[in-house]
């Protein structure tokens, strides 16, 4: 995953596309990991999508400093917006207050306003427990009024990315989203009345391909139109439709919801989200590890991998063995296999992963080889020739590919195919 600026209304995001900024909601208390449902962040959803915001990921995370730390950072890197809600009480357990300090390298001051707030609330209501803690605010953080409770919540800005912490009743959270949170997120990123869009990734296919495949769609005739993007990952549709907001969302919803249909596993994401993100969170979740053994890819699948923050919790070692005398020592491939086969074959594509999933101990083990030219290629053999292999959970997945384009161009192709078999094998 590439470094990214954050994106802003009117600027160019993904691949010439006007992005939608990206937002998150992180929802804290170790209560909430029993619950089925977490209202708050359901309420957010729908308002943030109201607002034109591409929402990323909802997490539920416990009242555990490092935990919370983790969460906050990893969001900091992928969203515009993230909206925290609970952990902002006077209890020793809260602690939202104390870990975005700490991300954000601010001090915790001691605010009079705050104090005097507190305390009046207090005298009217005295079974209500006064902690001068709940006085400490992060330096630069706006404070959000909160009409029905006594948590107030915080908007604090760090390198473009606006953080929001609001207090966990759903009520309160309700009541200080309509006060103040949605007027600030309505002018820093105003957009365009009756203009809605959604951005749908896929790999696999040509540019002509995905439009084979959609060239009768019609869905809501002049409501939907649909836009490409190509590039050596994939190609990415971007669905747009105007007009009144209810009648624009359903027309889009029956627009993804044929093209899902058409483009089958082809499709692989939306927004921004790239594949090792999708597979790195399958991973994490099913609790699975990850070693991965390159040749023509050069290191670029390992690279991708542990871009994502998080992904020591899956991703064990990447190898680099380019000659077949680093084959045999690293991954103690056959020489005769070698030698019978090729070094670009099916057969030592699947060898790697094993090997590689073998000497490392993951749970699985993912391979590729193949001729990324411009020299290299025989007879048999030619420039754009891949196999990539996944090996665990009771098979070996060997795939082959014919990709075009220059070395750059079938290097990145490779890593995005092999990272796409991974994915699917995942999911299946």
């Amino acid at each position: 995953m590439e470094t990214r600026t954050a994106v802003r209304r009117g600027g160019k995001g993904l691949r010439g596309f006007e992005a939608a900024p990206r937002a998150e909601c992180v929802a804290v208390g170790s209560e909430l990991l029993a619950e089925k449902t977490e209202t708050n962040s359901r309420f957010l959803t729908e308002e943030l999508g109201r607002l034109g915001f591409d929402l990323r990921l909802k997490t539920v995370v416990g009242d555990r400093e490092n935990d919370i730390e983790e969460v906050l950072s990893q969001a900091l890197h992928r969203s515009d917006v993230i909206i925290l809600t609970g952990g902002l009480g006077p209890a020793e357990d809260d602690l939202t207050k104390k870990v975005l300090a700490r991300v954000l390298k601010r001090r915790l001051v001691f605010q009079e306003a705050m104090r005097e707030r507190f305390q009046e609330a207090s005298i009217a209501q005295p079974r209500l427990k006064w902690s001068e803690r709940q006085a400490l605010i992060p330096t630069g953080a706006s404070v959000l009024p909160n009409p029905l409770g006594t948590v107030a919540g915080l908007l604090l800005e760090e390198g473009g990315r606006i953080v929001i912490a609001l207090p966990g009743t759903p009520a309160e959270v309700e009541a200080v989203f309509a006060d103040s949170v949605r007027p600030r997120l309505e002018e820093r990123f105003p957009r365009r009345k009756g203009a809605y869009a959604r951005i749908l990734r896929t790999t696999g296919l040509s540019e002509t391909e995905v439009a084979g495949r959609i060239r009768d769609l019609r869905v809501a005739p002049g409501r939907v139109s649909i836009q490409f993007a190509s590039g050596p990952r994939g190609v990415d549709l971007r669905l747009a439709a105007g007009g009144e907001e209810r009648g624009a969302l359903q027309a889009l919803d029956a627009a993804e919801a044929t093209l899902r249909d058409r483009l089958d596993h082809f499709l692989y994401g939306e927004g921004q989200q790239e594949l090792e993100e999708i597979a790195g969170l399958i991973l994490a979740q099913r609790r699975l590890t990850l070693a991965v053994a390159e040749s023509c890819t050069g290191g670029l699948l390992a690279q991708r991998i542990t871009s994502v923050p998080g992904s020591s919790r899956y991703f064990d070692r990447g190898v680099v063995c380019y000659s077949n005398a680093s084959k045999t020592a690293l991954l103690d491939l056959s020489l005769r296999l070698l030698e019978l086969h090729g070094s670009v074959s099916r057969e030592v594509a699947g060898a790697m992963a094993e090997g590689v999933r073998f000497i490392s101990g993951t749970t699985l083990g993912l391979g590729v080889t193949g001729i990324a030219g411009p020299s290299g290629a025989t007879l048999t053999k030619p420039v754009g020739l891949v196999y990539g292999a996944v090996a665990g959970l009771g098979e070996t997945r060997v795939e082959e590919w014919r990709l075009e384009g220059d070395r750059r161009a079938i290097r990145e192709q490779a890593a995005q195919r092999s990272l796409d078999l991974l994915r699917r094998m995942l999911m299946t």
